[in-house]
């Protein structure tokens, strides 16, 4: 849904307030003292705050020629400040105990009261500055910060491979590290790791600090199961639209279709049809997002491989037929991406259903794949397209997902309806 202008108002307001309480001169003043008194040393610099997305920093540079920082939730734009700080710090500290990927070593966190001015709870922490980022290291060489990035085709092998072995290997730690339980990690006490805590989750601060809805009506325990904690995000999100004032429908049907999609997907949820039920009880992996980094790794991997392995250059590259525009390519990525999804949710686990989608992936690529590609996914185009290059059009594949997975979505929640009715 749309957010309530209303409250983004009130949330700007917030954090403009206390931005010019974070620049008085005493206060970074004691921010630098704090960073010093937790880090030792002689300082040499103490640089002004940054902001990032929902966190200010002030880093300070000492005589040795190492730095550290100090990082606060910005007020107004993260709603749950002291649980998400905590959240912070026990993920790192359990990464740093269980792996070998480096960590930013936290010096200290407090509380809001031990913060200077009372900005917040923060972090003291080892800053680490890098040489540059994946994107410069793999960049085709000339191009314009305006340029979209661009694989270089002369990169040197042993380079490309030492980069790509870096980010497999933590791809790989991470997704060892599971839980029976879906929540925030603490450590209950040295070395011994426990599921405490609700999962905070970006849609909850948003319903919040965008929406204008309750906190108490937010996810408030840890889940044992997959179909619970799929359950009350179904919950919340019809709580959302239930407690949204302002800018949340825009006319009698767009409301009645948020409705009845809200409460398909909690159908959905309490038949578990949105995981295999196998695995209703878990392990439970650390982060969801790593597996859309594995697919874009594995896609960019899979395709140097074949580049590697074949004679000349690659032929093959997520292009439109040249007889089809750029228009008629997104929307019949769309179509097919949206009947192959509708495939997936129409049936039931077990069964038949591998061979329904099966027959439905293969249509689609009959179809697709000799005019738009029949990408249906990003992470397959992406890798062809980081080897070969990119087309000035290469968003169409992003977009005809999220496109695609909308018009399907909606098309079962349609049919679900008819079907009550």
């Amino acid at each position: 849904m749309k957010f309530d202008d209303a409250a983004w108002e009130r949330s700007d307001a917030i954090f403009d307030a206390w931005k010019t309480k974070l620049y008085e001169e005493n206060t970074i003043r004691s921010i630098g003292n704090l960073i010093k008194n937790h880090r030792g040393g002689v300082p040499k610099e103490l640089f002004a705050p940054q902001r990032g997305a929902f966190n200010v920093i002030v880093r300070m540079e000492f005589g040795d020629g190492g730095s550290a920082m100090m990082r606060i939730p910005c007020p107004g734009v993260h709603i749950f400040p002291e649980e998400k700080t905590r959240n912070e710090v026990a993920a790192m500290r359990y990464i740093a105990d269980n792996t070998t990927i480096p960590i930013p070593f936290v010096l200290h966190h407090g509380t809001a009261e031990e913060c200077p001015s009372r900005l917040g709870p923060f972090i003291i922490m080892e800053y680490v500055k890098d040489a540059q980022t994946l994107s410069d290291a793999l960049n085709l060489p000339g191009l314009s910060p305006q340029d979209r990035p661009m694989l270089d085709p002369g990169i040197d092998e042993k380079k490309l491979t030492f980069i790509y072995e870096q980010v497999a290997d933590i791809l790989l730690q991470l997704s060892a590290l599971k839980f029976n339980i879906i929540g925030a990690p603490l450590e209950v006490e040295p070395d011994t790791w426990s599921v405490a805590h609700r999962p905070l989750t970006w849609d909850m601060n948003e319903m919040v600090q965008l929406a204008n809805c309750p906190p108490s009506e937010l996810i408030a325990t840890p889940f044992d199961t997959a179909t619970s904690y799929y359950s009350a995000l179904a919950e919340m999100e019809i709580m959302h639209l239930d407690k949204q004032h302002n800018d949340a429908i825009e006319s009698a049907d767009d409301c009645r279709r948020k409705y009845i999609g809200r409460h398909s997907f909690k159908k959905l949820a309490s038949e578990q049809r949105l995981h295999d039920p196998e695995f209703d009880q878990g392990p439970f992996c650390l982060c969801a997002l790593y597996s859309i980094a594995a697919q874009l790794f594995a896609s960019v991997f899979a395709h140097l491989v074949i580049s590697a392995l074949l004679p000349g250059p690659v032929a093959f590259n997520s292009v439109l037929d040249p007889t089809v525009s750029i228009t008629h390519g997104l929307f019949l990525e769309m179509f097919l991406t949206a009947q192959l999804l509708l495939t997936n949710l129409l049936f039931p686990s077990g069964g038949p259903k591998p061979l329904y989608i099966g027959m439905a992936l293969f249509r689609a690529e009959m179809v697709g794949v000799f005019f738009a590609f029949g990408s249906l996914n990003p992470a397959r185009g992406f890798g062809p397209a980081v080897v070969v290059g990119f087309q000035n059009y290469d968003w169409i594949y992003w977009l005809e997902s999220l496109l695609g997975a909308a018009l399907g979505s909606g098309a079962f929640s349609l049919i679900k309806s008819l079907y009550y009715q």
